[in-house]
């Protein structure tokens, strides 16, 4: 799917930001930073945003980074993130569990559609964050939407075998990739996910703080 106009068509409900959706579609001005694709945020903000609301992000990664003896179906939307395969994808999955965050996996274009505009609805009036892995291809077809709708994050790049033709995304998006993909940037996105850890449990330290300092007060009344 790499039709502008056919994208934008799947969120008619929502405001969409058309100087934003032009900015993002000179991709060669996308602020980038080796294989990070930052729109509307940066990597300092992120951490801190989601670490005090992690119910307003999510991350997303396609099936293709799967490892082929993954126990999960490869073309599945599950990982069990206790198995015992060495895998990327388990190393993001505990660490988003951790902070409380949704984990999904993209298995075609519209999927992933549904799941943000479903997850924008549910949050409301916040903003939504997302740090997604994809091709640059994919990439460069969904950032000017994903931007205008008022969606913030990082994109990610895929690196190895990724999709770089309309042939490959083809085969790609009807689950038939079999040549698996590897998570561009994945320490950095886990040095960005420990940070919001961090800044989550320490906001619950001193909301513990707070209310045991409220009782204490209420006690000596």
């Amino acid at each position: 799917m790499d039709d502008l106009d056919e994208l934008m068509s799947y969120f008619d409900d929502f405001e969409i930001d058309l100087d934003l959706v032009e900015r993002y579609t000179d991709f060669n001005s996308i602020p980038k930073v080796e294989h990070q694709y930052f729109f509307e945020t940066d990597g300092d903000e992120l951490p801190r945003i989601i670490g005090e609301n992690p119910d307003s992000f999510f991350v997303a990664i396609p099936y293709c980074a799967k490892p082929e003896n993954c126990p999960e179906e490869r073309d599945s939307d599950r990982c069990t993130p206790d198995c015992e395969v060495d895998c990327q994808l388990k190393e993001i999955h505990i660490l988003t569990k951790k902070l409380g965050s949704d984990f999904f996996i993209i298995r075609s274009d519209d999927e992933y559609i549904q799941y943000m505009i479903h997850k924008k609805e549910k949050i409301k009036e916040g903003t939504l964050y997302q740090l997604t892995w994809g091709c640059p291809m994919t990439i460069k077809a969904f950032l000017p939407v994903v931007a205008g709708i008022g969606t913030r994050g990082i994109g990610m790049e895929l690196t190895g075998p990724v999709c770089d033709k309309s042939s490959d995304y083809t085969h790609s998006i009807k689950n038939i990739k079999r040549k698996r993909t590897f998570l561009g940037g994945i320490d950095t996105a886990k040095l960005y996910l420990k940070k919001a850890i961090e800044i989550k449990e320490q906001r619950h330290i001193e909301l513990d703080i707070l209310v045991d300092t409220e009782i204490s007060s209420t006690a000596k009344v």
